[in-house]
């Protein structure tokens, strides 16, 4: 047999996903997928982070893991403990990656097929009280992906947590050892609850009302940045280099929850800067009920303009509830 090409491949493990094989580079800074084309009538493969090469650039590929259902996504260990994760749809022609963090270290991913779906299982090193402890832990479901969902004191969006279900409502619970010394977010028969410790086990302090279903856990942000604008404006050519100014912003959502003033919103936003404005939601701003699930158009009470040649909305979610972003549509001016 004759080869038809070479290239080296990193440490890590390589990901058969179908027909196509998912491999690092020798340099292990880079992901390349290999596969038959009919065309060329051979094997050809594809740089499939040349588009977030950010991602890789400072770092190095560690460990891949597959998991093929419900969702189409390859998690990638880095060095530094995080987790890129690719979304990968090869007879959709779709792929797009994101970047999962934590409150510590991931030290070891693997993927295991259970009864209804694939779940990422990872080794994760945490600074509990002052002392640094390793845990098993994997990643939760997500049913409000699905139309229809609405089951908001079932949903899990909290690093490190417990699902507990009570016969009889309770407003603490007992041998969380796992947190010890941690400030905790609770959700509390869909309500989200703030300002609690985890001290020898205990929920401190207890939580206002007893509750039959509870999530205690670390909370984390969760944030989408849109791409800049591209392409061509009537009048004025070519967008690239342009003053780009955003002044109202429209997000098409599914099945999105909030507290309070809902999800935040901003634009052009600088390294630190703070979101000012927000999409309220329509249900839900009373912080003692749980809010209903919302599908459909939020619109922004307004965004601080600002200048920029690279316009892009950020949309922030702080609340350990779902967040699903359909599309996002933006009123901009184009300066010439």
């Amino acid at each position: 047999s004759v080869p038809e090409g070479h290239r080296g491949v990193g440490s890590a493990r390589p990901e058969l996903v179908g027909d196509v094989a998912f491999y690092s580079s020798v340099a292990e800074n880079s992901i390349h997928t290999l596969g038959y084309t009919f065309e060329k009538d051979g094997y050809r493969g594809n740089d499939i982070t040349v588009f977030a090469s950010h991602f890789f650039a400072l770092n190095t590929v560690q460990a891949l893991a597959w998991t093929d259902a419900p969702a189409s996504v390859l998690w990638v260990r880095r060095d530094d403990g995080k987790l890129p994760a690719l979304t990968w749809m090869q007879e959709q022609d779709v792929w797009g990656w994101t970047l999962c963090e934590t409150e510590g270290v991931v030290e070891s991913i693997c993927s295991v097929a259970e009864e209804r779906r694939d779940v990422l299982y990872a080794v994760i090193r945490r600074t509990i009280n002052g002392e640094q402890r390793r845990y098993v832990e994997y990643l939760a479901e997500a049913p409000w992906t699905r139309q229809g969902w609405n089951d908001l004191a079932g949903a899990v969006v909290l690093d490190s947590s417990v699902y507990l279900e009570f016969d009889e409502p309770v407003n603490s619970i007992k041998r969380c050892f796992w947190l010890e010394g941690r400030e905790v977010v609770c959700l509390a028969d869909g309500v989200v609850r703030r300002g609690h410790m985890i001290i020898d086990g205990e929920l401190i302090p207890p939580l206002p009302d007893p509750v039959s279903r509870l999530v205690v856990g670390l909370p984390y942000r969760s944030r989408i940045r849109t791409l800049p604008i591209s392409g061509q404006a009537q009048g004025l050519g070519s967008m690239e280099g342009r003053r780009q100014s955003i002044a109202n912003v429209t997000i098409k959502v599914m099945n999105t929850c909030g507290m309070g003033d809902g999800l935040k919103v901003g634009a052009n936003l600088k390294d630190g800067e703070t979101v000012k404005h927000s999409a309220p939601l329509p249900v839900g701003v009373v912080t003692q009920t749980p809010p209903l699930p919302f599908s459909g158009y939020l619109e922004t009470d307004g965004v601080e303009p600002g200048d920029g040649t690279d316009a892009m909305v950020e949309i922030i979610q702080d609340d350990p509830l779902p967040m699903v972003i359909l599309s996002v549509s933006t009123d901009a001016d184009m300066g010439r």
